[in-house]
């Protein structure tokens, strides 16, 4: 199976997730395709991470052993799409004690930050509600950001997962 070249080829609906399926057929291609995650053309990397995302639903498992050298790269990749699926992936492992402050630092930072896109505001704002849970003493600090964020500048989506999550501390 040529995984580059089938990447390359036109999107269509689902393409991820019956890339995914065949990955899954054959784990031996795992390998193979989370290494294009760091192709130097971005849209190969992207799609191979998005790829990743979907095969992280099957077998989270198969990203446990990656988990800080994700969050490395989630901080830094300058790509939307990417950062997108590393943190979709990092949101369904295992939270690691102890905790990444500096992971969750970035994830305080970007949750309200207006120069990200709306998807990877909630990803980091789920995954600092996450963080904060393994570290108790952090989360009226979160509680408080919450609480105080101005609603008029979110999307419908964003006050939605503030409400969640607000909604989550009643249940602590």
């Amino acid at each position: 199976m040529n995984l580059r070249e089938q990447l390359s080829g036109a999107l269509y609906s689902n393409f991820a997730e019956k890339f995914a399926y065949c990955i899954a057929d054959n784990p031996e291609c795992f390998p193979e395709i989370y290494d294009l995650t760091f192709d130097k053309d971005p849209k190969m990397a992207w799609r191979a991470m998005w790829v990743c995302e979907k095969v992280s639903y099957m077998f989270p498992e198969w990203f446990m052993d990656k988990r800080s050298e994700l969050m490395q790269r989630t901080m830094q990749s300058l790509n939307h799409g990417s950062k997108r699926s590393m943190l979709h992936i990092l949101l369904h492992l295992p939270i690691e004690e102890p905790i990444s402050v500096e992971f969750l630092n970035f994830c305080l930072d970007r949750m309200l930050s207006p120069q990200e896109p709306i998807a990877i505001q909630a990803q980091c704002m789920k995954m600092a509600y996450r963080l904060c849970k393994k570290e108790p003493e952090l989360l009226p600090e979160l509680k408080c950001i919450l609480e105080n964020a101005e609603p008029e500048y979110y999307s419908k989506g964003m006050k939605s997962v503030i409400r969640n999550i607000l909604k989550q501390f009643k249940k602590l």
